[in-house]
């Protein structure tokens, strides 16, 4: 790596040149695949497989029983996320400020995230004093919070 950052053809800020990632293409160590794609494709190959199993102890930490989700129930988890977050005005290049356990909300989030084009900034209650001064110094667009109040839903467990 050549220690600077390069714009691609869009205007983006990118660590990699659009010369170097067409060779990383053209070598295959990379994939045009997104996070999206994989999602779409497991869901499409292996539905009804667990893919997520909560924390035995979740109820301990966090609001709700501790849950086994399929690449299906995943996914549809995503939807929901993802269109609550578009109606409240998230949309590509936005920052989306998350701080969750270790629970299925989580990689909900993230995926939901990538589906929508926006960037999941995470932040650990347990994160260093460098970490919180980095994050203070994104302005998120929203930060989904859990709420106390059961839910299936993720769109209803997050706070916007």
């Amino acid at each position: 790596m050549s220690g600077q950052f390069h714009r691609s053809d869009s205007g983006a800020l990118r660590i990699w040149s659009d010369a170097q990632k067409a060779d990383f293409l053209a070598e295959g160590w990379w994939s045009e695949a997104t996070f999206d794609s994989m999602l779409r494709g497991h869901v499409a190959d292996h539905p009804d497989r667990v893919i997520h199993v909560d924390p035995p102890n979740r109820a301990a930490f966090f609001h709700g029983e501790p849950m086994r989700l399929t690449w299906r129930e995943i996914d549809a988890k995503v939807d929901l996320l993802a269109a609550h977050l578009l109606a409240v005005g998230v949309g590509p290049g936005d920052v989306v400020g998350i701080q969750l356990p270790n629970v299925h909300e989580l990689s909900v989030s993230y995926l939901a995230m990538a589906r929508l084009g926006a960037t999941a900034a995470s932040r650990s209650s347990t994160s260093s004093a460098r970490t919180r001064v980095c994050a203070s110094s994104a302005t998120p667009t929203a930060c989904p919070t859990p709420t106390t109040a059961p839910s299936t839903s993720p769109a209803s467990a997050l706070r916007v």
